[in-house]
């Protein structure tokens, strides 16, 4: 599939839609970026709004944090250890 240099990136957690400009190309991957005046939309919401998604973003990276201790567990095996 091709995507266009410029792109709307619709995201669900947030309930927001964003325009994005396609900053580089690998393979199956893309690299986006977000102009200035998009950004600052995202800082215009209510006090609210900002508890809630911090609240969410501390939930996120509680639980990225706990899939990341898991992962490194899960590289260190006993055969291992054995072999170092």
């Amino acid at each position: 599939m091709t995507l266009p240099d410029v792109v709307k990136l619709y995201i669900p957690q947030r309930e927001q839609t964003l325009r994005a400009k396609v900053q580089w190309r690998r393979n199956d991957e893309i690299g986006l970026g977000f102009t200035a005046t998009e950004r600052v939309a995202e800082v215009s919401s209510s006090p609210t709004e900002v508890v809630q998604r911090v609240a969410m973003l501390e939930a996120e990276i509680a639980s990225l944090r706990a899939l990341l201790k898991r992962l490194k567990a899960e590289k260190i095996s006993p055969a291992d250890e054995a072999a170092a």
